[in-house]
């Protein structure tokens, strides 16, 4: 299309043909190729609709061309576009770094259920913090929670989640820790009433089924090279070591991994509080309380 006048139509309407073969689905297609105009364009969908006959500028038009071609090549969306939506609220993610997922709504969902037992001005940890999403969200959600520590091994998640934080007014009640969490505790002998995490759990033998577009996330967020229970194993094993009495430990887990969990943690000093599951009507969420 390049040096020919088109419309806005026109332009949605070969995106979505070259889309089309990517995810085999014309209304996916159709919808990617919507939100890939939206952001090209710095327009609302309302302002697109109306414009549909209008001819797209050629700058809009050359950014839009090459923004699809980076989605044929299972470039995910949010790195293209540089945006994720989560509980609401818009943040910024990039390449690198983990893209957040709606079912990690459900971490949310559970602190909110219990922030009535969190003690009030409440110090919590975020262990694989990724874009900050969940630090940011807590903070913004709760009245209880003080301040929260964000630990990630990668230096461009915590910029990530330092970016987020400041987009959202909360940067001074956030605090970056870069490294291992369970060695940084140890280390600098630090306690929380509350810890959120959403751990690498997808098996290594099943990271050859994910779609092309998740293998281009950061592996380390994905799996945890073995059977995906490593993390829940150390949390179990380590609560006392990072827990104050009566906090509380809230992790996402897998498909099907709620047995398994729950079983690493049937010990005397954790007491089971509750389950959530996901907008598929998945187990999402699994909370323990340090007793």
């Amino acid at each position: 299309m390049g040096g020919i006048k088109v419309t806005y139509s026109q332009a949605l309407a070969d995106a979505r043909k070259r889309l089309t073969p990517v995810f085999r689905n014309k209304e996916s297609a159709f919808r990617e190729a919507e939100a890939l105009l939206l952001h090209a364009g710095c327009m609302t969908r309302e302002k697109l609709y109306v414009c549909l006959r209008e001819m797209i500028p050629e700058a809009v038009l050359k950014l839009f061309i090459n923004m699809t071609a980076l989605r044929t090549k299972n470039v995910p969306l949010q790195y293209i576009t540089g945006t994720e939506c989560f509980y609401g609220r818009e943040f910024k993610v990039e390449k690198g770094v983990f893209i957040p997922r709606p079912d990690t709504e459900s971490v949310i969902d559970a602190v909110l259920s219990i922030k009535d037992s969190l003690v009030q001005g409440a110090i919590a940890a975020d262990c694989g913090s990724g874009s900050g999403i969940l630090s940011v969200t807590l903070l913004k959600e709760t009245g209880s929670i003080k301040k929260v520590l964000c630990f990630d091994l990668n230096k461009k998640a915590l910029n990530l989640t330092l970016a987020n934080a400041l987009k959202h007014g909360v940067s001074r009640s956030v605090k970056l820790h870069k490294g291992d969490f369970f060695s940084l505790c140890r280390r600098h002998h630090l306690k929380f009433d509350l810890l959120v995490s959403n751990p690498p759990y997808i098996r290594l033998n099943a990271m050859k089924t994910l779609q092309k577009e998740v293998l281009k996330e950061p592996r380390a967020a994905l799996t945890d090279g073995g059977h995906g229970y490593s993390f829940y194993k150390k949390f179990a094993e380590n609560g006392k070591k990072f827990l104050n009495p009566g906090g509380f430990i809230v992790m996402e887990i897998g498909d099907k991994m709620g047995k398994k969990v729950k079983k690493l943690f049937s010990k005397p000093e954790w007491k089971f509080t509750g389950a959530f599951k996901d907008f598929r009507d998945k187990e999402r969420v699994m909370v323990f309380r340090m007793v």
